[in-house]
């Protein structure tokens, strides 16, 4: 298994910074989004993750509010639930090793990204 989900919950916790963590948060939501929209991402889990992003990210850019519920759990313990969350989604696709058109999925949404990306700008 891969470190992604693990250096950015150390890099939250070495931060201690609430902008810090949404700012990451922020960069984590374009990636796995990314990653998730590709038609051969199974629909089941996309829609998971999807619905993990809705209510587990501190920052809802649709409504310019923060979900206060996940505010209290970093000042709580300085982690994101987002990342904590979307981590075992993750997990759980790189258990079902589906197969693509680019490779496994993994359980690293940078990694799916740039595999995917390599292999259609090469076809």
């Amino acid at each position: 298994m891969t470190t992604f989900f693990d250096d950015l919950t150390r890099e939250i916790q070495v931060s201690n910074n609430l902008d810090t963590t949404v700012a990451l948060e922020n960069s984590l939501v374009g990636v796995v989004s990314y990653a998730v929209g590709d038609r051969e991402f199974p629909d089941d889990l996309r829609q998971k993750i999807l619905d993990v992003i809705a209510t587990r990210r501190i920052d809802r850019p649709e409504t310019k509010d923060r979900n206060e519920k996940m505010v209290e759990w970093f000042n709580a313990i300085k982690q994101s639930k987002l990342v904590e969350d979307l981590h075992g989604c993750f997990h759980v696709v790189a258990e079902g090793r589906h197969e693509t058109r680019f490779g496994i999925l993994t359980d690293n949404p940078l990694d799916i990204l740039k595999r995917r990306d390599a292999h259609d700008e090469a076809a």
